[in-house]
């Protein structure tokens, strides 16, 4: 027999743990399977085949000894028979698993760590429990389908009209088509050549006459107003004060008409040419050919350089105003009938192409072009903005002059004779010339 070191030895009464086991009931029992304990160690004492398999004298022995300390045996031997040792081996752990179960509550204790579990509740703060992620998909679908259907509605939508206090009607005794703007007040002429003056700071009209059988276009200078009479070939000088015509010019078929230093410029739609014109005598000190029929007539701040519209050929000429000679020839649209100078940039209103074409004036370039439709007459630069009057469709634009947005859309009116046509501005305000009813409407935005 194999000795104990005495290291080793059991207590009295207790046997070695490295050969024991606790089960339920506080036996300590020897384990067989320890490959470090010879069976020939295995302290004596019944074996447990016998404890349970016994006759009735024997069990009732066996409690007899339960009650006697000294005859209680301490230890209980396991049964030699491997069948019988591996049923109570895999009791053992069936028990064993049985109470892990239980403390442990739920079988997610042993799939989903703690960490994982608080990774998961993360991930439904995200996306629901129990949501198809196709599903999810096609909902995401739709919310972007009908948020691209709002912005839709949102640039079809028309922008907004001009408050009303903004604007002022004032009426005249005159079919108003052009208006001009001087230090002395406004002069407004109409189709048929009535003509009216207007005081900016009462709106009152201070002046109204016959002026010509066929007036074409307006213009007020400090001390005359001076309007192209198309029907008579004349050009028509009128006492603003004595509110009477002093002076009249014979000129060939006179449009465009402008001031360049103490003389007239003015253009012959019929003959096709620009003349600089006295204006004490009316006698024609330079002229210039133009292939095409001259319309408006615009000069640079400086007085460097004339612009005029050729309507029929879609194009505007630059001509130098000392020699008078065409240094440019710019393609700017079908039916260029008003134009309009400010901060280096020539406006181009096309009645028939229906657009507004921005010019850089020194070079030539075309900056922009801006479609507005409706057959627009006249276009201005008032509170940084560009402003186009678009007749057939009675409407006053406010565009943004670097993009073309439009910013306001304000209905004026119109009739079978005309609506919104020539403006001007000055006095703070935009004027527009309202051809067919009488009026001219005033628009002043504030600061």
């Amino acid at each position: 027999m194999t000795e104990i070191p005495p290291e080793q030895e059991d207590e009295p009464g207790v046997a070695s743990d490295s050969r024991m086991a606790t089960v339920a009931d506080g036996f300590r029992v020897s384990d067989d399977l320890d490959p470090d304990v010879p069976a020939a160690a295995t302290p004596p004492g019944p074996p447990v085949a016998e404890a349970f398999v016994s006759t009735d004298a024997e069990v009732g022995q066996l409690i007899f000894d339960a009650h006697e300390p000294s005859k209680v045996t301490s230890t209980v031997t396991l049964p030699r028979n491997g069948f019988i040792s591996g049923l109570v081996t895999a009791g053992v752990l069936i028990i064993v698993l049985f109470f892990l179960w239980r403390s442990a509550g739920t079988n997610d204790a042993f799939s989903t760590p703690p960490g994982d579990r608080d990774a998961e509740a993360g991930d439904a703060n995200s996306t629901p429990a129990g949501t198809d992620p196709e599903r999810r998909g096609g909902e995401l679908e739709v919310l972007e389908r009908r948020i691209g259907e709002l912005e839709a509605e949102l640039v079809g939508m028309q922008p907004p009209a001009l408050a009303g206090s903004a604007m002022r009607r004032i009426v005249v005794p005159a079919d108003a088509r052009f208006v001009s703007l001087g230090n002395q007040g406004l002069a407004v002429i109409g189709p048929f050549g009535g003509y009216a003056a207007v005081d900016p700071a009462t709106n009152a009209v201070t002046a109204a006459t016959k002026a010509a059988s066929g007036a074409t276009r307006v213009m007020r200078t400090p001390s005359a107003v001076w309007i192209t009479n198309y029907s008579d070939d004349q050009i028509v000088r009128v006492d603003a004060v004595a509110n009477a015509v002093v002076s009249v010019f014979d000129f060939p078929a006179p449009d465009g008409v402008a001031k360049l230093g103490d003389t007239l410029v003015v253009a012959s739609s019929d003959d096709m040419f620009v003349a600089q014109v006295d204006p004490a005598s009316g006698q024609i000190l330079n002229e210039v050919d133009v292939p095409g029929n001259p319309g408006d007539v615009w000069i640079s701040v400086d007085e460097r350089w004339i612009w005029v519209g050729l309507v029929d050929t879609g194009e505007v000429v630059k001509i130098d105003s000392e020699t008078f000679v065409v240094i440019d020839r710019v393609t700017v649209g079908a039916g260029p009938v008003d134009l309009y100078g400010d901060a280096g940039v020539l406006w181009v209103t096309n009645n028939i192409e229906q657009t507004v074409v921005g010019i850089d004036m020194e070079t030539g370039a075309v900056r922009s072009s801006f479609f507005v439709g409706g057959s627009p007459t006249a276009s201005a630069v008032y509170r940084d903005d560009l402003w186009v009057s678009v007749t057939s469709a009675g409407e006053l634009l406010r565009l943004d002059r670097v993009t073309g947005t439009v910013l306001s859309r304000t209905p004026l009116g119109s009739t079978s004779r005309g609506g919104p046509m020539g403006m001007a501005v000055g006095s703070g305000s935009l004027w527009i010339a309202m051809q067919g009813e009488r009026s001219v409407v005033r628009i002043t935005l504030d600061d």
